[in-house]
């Protein structure tokens, strides 16, 4: 699309975002329906929390996990709840905020993340992948990071103008 499209280009980026959330939803949908059938005790909600924790190098606060989440911190903060019920993840104390803990993963959260991840995505993963193939998987891939990175610059942008 040229610049002499604007209209044509800017329903070009709706159909896109569109696309987006109906594949995010779809993928949500899929997560719970699977989450459900291996009759695991969390959500798709509390998985994906657990796995941002599980993923990332060093314990995380609730604001840092809903930042990266882009979502409230009220909402992961229900999420950690449960996952401290069940002995997932663990609170630490945070010597830089003793009002926000830091949240790591216990061993036996450690243990069910893989056993999840193994019995609950593993087939489904490597029949998307079949389908897909690495070289799309690969240039999918580099598009998202490119989209997210052109948000990050809007979104700091709209930012510094208010």
């Amino acid at each position: 699309m040229t610049e002499n499209h604007p209209i044509e280009q800017k329903q070009l980026f709706v159909s896109m975002f569109q696309e987006i959330f109906t594949l995010l939803s779809k993928l949500h949908r899929i997560s719970e329906d699977l989450l459900i059938a291996a009759e695991s005790d969390i959500t798709h909600s509390c998985w994906t929390i657990l796995s941002i924790i599980h993923c990332e190098p060093e314990p995380l606060t609730v604001p840092q996990i809903a930042q990266l989440r882009s979502t409230s911190r009220q909402a992961v903060q229900r999420q950690i709840c449960l996952l401290l019920e069940n002995g997932y993840i663990e609170a630490v104390e945070n010597p830089q905020n003793k009002r926000s803990p830091l949240y790591k993963v216990t061993a036996v959260g450690a243990a069910y993340y893989q056993d999840v991840r193994a019995k609950v995505y593993g087939q489904w993963l490597a029949d998307v992948a079949k389908i897909v193939g690495v070289e799309q998987a690969e240039q999918f891939l580099a598009s998202i990071r490119m989209l997210d990175e052109a948000l990050n610059i809007v979104s700091a942008k709209k930012n510094q103008q208010n």
